[in-house]
Protein backbone atom coordinates (compact mmCIF):
# COMPACT_ATOMS: atom_id res chain seq x y z
CA UNK A 1 0.00 0.00 0.00
CA UNK A 2 2.91 2.55 0.69
CA UNK A 3 4.26 1.93 -2.90
CA UNK A 4 0.20 2.51 -4.06
CA UNK A 5 0.63 5.78 -2.39
CA UNK A 6 3.91 6.67 -4.03
CA UNK A 7 3.18 5.72 -7.27
CA UNK A 8 -0.51 7.80 -6.81
CA UNK A 9 1.26 10.79 -5.59
CA UNK A 10 4.05 10.83 -8.45
CA UNK A 11 1.83 9.94 -10.88
CA UNK A 12 -0.19 13.27 -10.16
CA UNK A 13 2.60 15.16 -9.99
CA UNK A 14 4.09 13.82 -13.02
CA UNK A 15 0.94 14.36 -14.92
CA UNK A 16 0.73 18.01 -13.64
CA UNK A 17 3.85 18.68 -14.47
CA UNK A 18 3.38 17.76 -18.36
CA UNK A 19 0.54 19.70 -18.32
CA UNK A 20 1.97 22.73 -17.52
CA UNK A 21 5.38 22.56 -18.82
CA UNK A 22 5.35 19.35 -21.37
CA UNK A 23 8.63 17.70 -20.86
CA UNK A 24 10.49 19.81 -18.91
CA UNK A 25 7.75 19.79 -16.20
CA UNK A 26 8.30 16.12 -16.06
CA UNK A 27 11.91 16.90 -15.49
CA UNK A 28 11.27 19.77 -13.03
CA UNK A 29 8.65 17.10 -10.83
CA UNK A 30 11.06 14.12 -10.97
CA UNK A 31 13.93 16.66 -9.56
CA UNK A 32 11.30 17.59 -6.65
CA UNK A 33 10.43 14.23 -5.28
CA UNK A 34 13.67 12.83 -5.64
CA UNK A 35 14.54 15.33 -3.32
CA UNK A 36 12.10 14.97 -1.32
CA UNK A 37 12.75 11.21 -1.27
CA UNK A 38 16.81 12.25 -0.18
CA UNK A 39 15.81 14.62 2.29
CA UNK A 40 12.70 12.47 4.17
CA UNK A 41 13.47 10.70 7.42
CA UNK A 42 16.60 12.71 7.97
CA UNK A 43 15.75 16.15 10.00
CA UNK A 44 17.14 16.30 13.14
CA UNK A 45 15.04 14.49 16.47
CA UNK A 46 16.93 17.56 18.12
CA UNK A 47 15.04 20.29 15.56
CA UNK A 48 11.61 17.82 16.13
CA UNK A 49 11.78 18.33 20.09
CA UNK A 50 12.72 22.17 20.03
CA UNK A 51 9.44 22.33 17.70
CA UNK A 52 7.26 20.35 20.34
CA UNK A 53 8.84 22.47 23.08
CA UNK A 54 9.92 18.61 24.10
CA UNK A 55 12.49 17.66 27.42
CA UNK A 56 14.18 14.82 27.83
CA UNK A 57 12.70 12.72 30.53
CA UNK A 58 15.63 11.86 33.35
CA UNK A 59 16.11 8.37 34.54
CA UNK A 60 15.50 9.31 37.91
CA UNK A 61 12.22 11.00 37.32
CA UNK A 62 10.71 7.44 35.68
CA UNK A 63 12.91 4.85 36.93
CA UNK A 64 10.66 2.16 36.17
CA UNK A 65 9.27 3.37 32.92
CA UNK A 66 12.99 3.47 31.67
CA UNK A 67 13.30 -0.17 32.50
CA UNK A 68 10.47 -1.48 30.79
CA UNK A 69 11.59 0.63 27.83
CA UNK A 70 14.65 -0.91 27.82
CA UNK A 71 13.14 -4.27 27.34
CA UNK A 72 10.89 -3.91 25.29
CA UNK A 73 13.62 -3.08 22.95
CA UNK A 74 15.98 -5.39 23.47
CA UNK A 75 12.52 -7.83 23.57
CA UNK A 76 12.14 -6.17 19.40
CA UNK A 77 15.82 -5.61 18.85
CA UNK A 78 15.96 -1.86 17.97
CA UNK A 79 17.97 0.69 19.66
CA UNK A 80 16.65 1.93 22.36
CA UNK A 81 14.73 5.36 22.05
CA UNK A 82 15.08 8.23 24.45
CA UNK A 83 12.07 9.43 26.16
CA UNK A 84 10.87 12.95 25.88
CA UNK A 85 7.51 14.68 27.71
CA UNK A 86 6.15 17.75 25.75
CA UNK A 87 3.75 19.83 27.20
CA UNK A 88 -0.17 19.12 25.81
CA UNK A 89 -3.33 18.41 27.71
CA UNK A 90 -4.51 15.19 25.96
CA UNK A 91 -3.29 11.74 26.91
CA UNK A 92 -1.28 10.42 24.20
CA UNK A 93 2.45 9.72 22.72
CA UNK A 94 3.96 10.69 19.72
CA UNK A 95 6.95 8.40 17.92
CA UNK A 96 9.66 9.95 15.91
CA UNK A 97 12.58 8.27 13.93
CA UNK A 98 15.10 8.94 11.67
CA UNK A 99 17.08 7.35 8.52
CA UNK A 100 19.58 5.92 10.77
CA UNK A 101 17.09 4.19 13.35
CA UNK A 102 17.62 6.26 15.77
CA UNK A 103 14.11 7.16 17.50
CA UNK A 104 12.46 8.78 20.31
CA UNK A 105 8.67 8.70 21.80
CA UNK A 106 7.09 11.79 23.13
CA UNK A 107 4.48 11.31 25.58
CA UNK A 108 1.68 13.89 26.23
CA UNK A 109 2.15 15.77 30.16
CA UNK A 110 -1.13 14.72 30.98
CA UNK A 111 -0.55 11.20 30.34
CA UNK A 112 2.04 10.99 33.16
CA UNK A 113 -0.45 12.52 35.28
CA UNK A 114 -3.76 10.32 34.17
CA UNK A 115 -2.42 7.06 33.32
CA UNK A 116 -0.38 4.65 35.82
CA UNK A 117 2.85 3.10 35.19
CA UNK A 118 1.46 -0.15 34.16
CA UNK A 119 -0.37 2.05 31.58
CA UNK A 120 2.40 4.37 30.55
CA UNK A 121 4.51 0.56 29.83
CA UNK A 122 1.19 0.05 27.34
CA UNK A 123 1.57 3.43 25.44
CA UNK A 124 5.47 2.75 25.20
CA UNK A 125 4.82 -0.80 24.21
CA UNK A 126 2.97 0.95 21.06
CA UNK A 127 5.19 3.03 19.91
CA UNK A 128 8.37 0.65 20.31
CA UNK A 129 6.39 -1.49 17.87
CA UNK A 130 5.81 1.11 15.65
CA UNK A 131 9.45 1.82 15.82
CA UNK A 132 10.18 -2.33 15.25
CA UNK A 133 8.05 -1.99 12.06
CA UNK A 134 9.38 1.69 11.22
CA UNK A 135 6.29 3.12 10.41
CA UNK A 136 7.74 6.45 10.92
CA UNK A 137 9.83 6.41 8.28
CA UNK A 138 7.28 5.35 6.10
CA UNK A 139 4.56 7.60 7.00
CA UNK A 140 7.04 10.46 7.49
CA UNK A 141 7.83 9.89 3.41
CA UNK A 142 4.86 9.43 2.01
CA UNK A 143 3.25 12.41 4.00
CA UNK A 144 6.37 14.79 2.27
CA UNK A 145 5.53 13.31 -0.80
CA UNK A 146 1.98 14.05 -0.07
CA UNK A 147 2.65 17.74 0.67
CA UNK A 148 4.87 17.32 -2.52
CA UNK A 149 1.56 16.86 -4.56
CA UNK A 150 -0.15 19.45 -3.21
CA UNK A 151 2.41 22.21 -3.38
CA UNK A 152 2.52 21.23 -7.36
CA UNK A 153 -0.81 21.38 -7.74
CA UNK A 154 -1.72 24.33 -5.79
CA UNK A 155 1.38 26.28 -8.02
CA UNK A 156 -0.60 25.09 -11.04
CA UNK A 157 -3.42 25.34 -10.52
CA UNK A 158 -3.11 29.37 -9.68
CA UNK A 159 -0.47 30.03 -12.41
CA UNK A 160 -2.82 28.37 -14.97
CA UNK A 161 -5.39 30.72 -13.58
CA UNK A 162 -3.22 33.68 -13.88
CA UNK A 163 -1.88 33.51 -17.08
CA UNK A 164 -4.48 31.22 -18.68
CA UNK A 165 -6.86 34.37 -20.67
CA UNK A 166 -3.42 35.44 -21.84
CA UNK A 167 -1.13 32.63 -22.06
CA UNK A 168 -1.05 29.55 -24.60
CA UNK A 169 -2.44 27.25 -21.85
CA UNK A 170 -5.91 28.26 -21.38
CA UNK A 171 -8.43 27.59 -18.50
CA UNK A 172 -8.73 24.43 -19.10
CA UNK A 173 -5.43 23.67 -18.12
CA UNK A 174 -6.23 24.94 -14.56
CA UNK A 175 -9.32 22.64 -14.73
CA UNK A 176 -7.68 19.46 -15.69
CA UNK A 177 -5.06 20.40 -13.08
CA UNK A 178 -7.89 20.34 -11.03
CA UNK A 179 -8.92 17.51 -11.70
CA UNK A 180 -6.07 15.39 -11.74
CA UNK A 181 -5.45 16.34 -7.82
CA UNK A 182 -8.83 16.06 -6.81
CA UNK A 183 -8.79 12.36 -8.20
CA UNK A 184 -5.89 11.84 -6.74
CA UNK A 185 -6.34 13.25 -3.69
CA UNK A 186 -9.75 11.39 -2.96
CA UNK A 187 -7.14 8.08 -3.52
CA UNK A 188 -4.95 9.28 -1.57
CA UNK A 189 -7.26 9.76 1.38
CA UNK A 190 -8.97 6.23 0.95
CA UNK A 191 -5.90 4.08 0.72
CA UNK A 192 -4.36 6.33 3.30
CA UNK A 193 -6.84 5.84 6.18
CA UNK A 194 -6.93 1.82 5.05
CA UNK A 195 -3.06 1.66 5.89
CA UNK A 196 -3.41 3.79 9.02
CA UNK A 197 -5.52 2.09 10.51
CA UNK A 198 -3.85 -1.14 9.46
CA UNK A 199 -0.41 -0.39 11.35
CA UNK A 200 -2.31 0.74 14.10
CA UNK A 201 -3.66 -2.82 14.85
CA UNK A 202 -0.12 -4.18 13.74
CA UNK A 203 1.64 -1.86 16.28
CA UNK A 204 -1.18 -2.90 18.85
CA UNK A 205 -0.63 -6.56 18.46
CA UNK A 206 2.83 -6.43 18.20
CA UNK A 207 3.00 -4.44 21.62
CA UNK A 208 0.83 -6.77 23.22
CA UNK A 209 3.11 -9.79 22.04
CA UNK A 210 6.25 -7.79 23.17
CA UNK A 211 4.61 -6.86 27.02
CA UNK A 212 3.50 -10.69 27.10
CA UNK A 213 -0.38 -9.42 27.69
CA UNK A 214 -2.89 -7.08 25.90
CA UNK A 215 -3.72 -5.33 29.66
CA UNK A 216 -1.73 -2.48 29.91
CA UNK A 217 -2.19 -1.24 26.38
CA UNK A 218 -6.23 -2.04 26.71
CA UNK A 219 -6.46 -0.39 29.96
CA UNK A 220 -4.28 2.57 28.46
CA UNK A 221 -7.14 3.04 25.57
CA UNK A 222 -10.19 3.12 28.00
CA UNK A 223 -8.80 5.80 30.08
CA UNK A 224 -8.06 7.99 26.97
CA UNK A 225 -11.59 7.25 25.53
CA UNK A 226 -13.26 7.74 28.99
CA UNK A 227 -11.19 11.16 29.17
CA UNK A 228 -12.11 12.14 25.59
Amino acid sequence: KIMVLMTIVLAVDVAIGFVLFGQLGILLVGTLASMVVLWSGRTSIWVWMQLYRAKRLEERQAPGLRRVLKLLSERAKISIPELYVMPKSTCGAEVMSTMDGSGVIVLHEASLKQFSVEELGGIVAQKVAHLAHRDVVLIQLVNAMHRLMLTVAFGGFLGAILVGPWGELGLEAALLVFGLVFTGRMAFLFIWYDLRQERAVAADTTGSMLLGTPRPLMRALAVSFRLS
